[in-house]
């Protein structure tokens, strides 16, 4: 996504899209893997934190990115996703900060 966004996108227009996309779960779960690109590993969010099995992750996954309301992340499932991704932040951020304070130590 950064690619697209940064060289082929009109950076003004996508972020007023970005605003509308985020206002609803299917736009903001769909935005969010979008910037992601890649980033997470889909088998391991779905082994350590979803309660589905992998190929069902992928359909709710493609619908919502569809817009396909009807096969697409549940409210509950919604929830579940955020609160991997805010464990995976916390879990980041720590590990920076490990990282941060011995920078300059060999």
């Amino acid at each position: 996504m950064n690619y697209l966004k940064k060289n082929i996108l009109n950076p003004q227009s996508y972020e007023e899209n970005r605003e509308k996309c985020v206002n609803y779960r299917l736009g903001a779960i769909s935005t969010a893997f979008d910037e992601l690109d890649g980033i997470l590993n889909d088998s391991a969010l779905v082994r350590d934190y979803m309660e589905c099995a992998e190929p069902d992750f992928n359909a709710k996954k493609e619908a919502t990115q569809l817009l396909r309301a009807a096969d697409a992340f549940k409210p509950e499932e919604a929830r579940r996703l955020a609160g991997a991704f805010r464990d995976i932040a916390r879990r980041l951020s720590g590990l920076a900060t490990e990282i941060e304070a011995v920078a300059d130590i060999d």
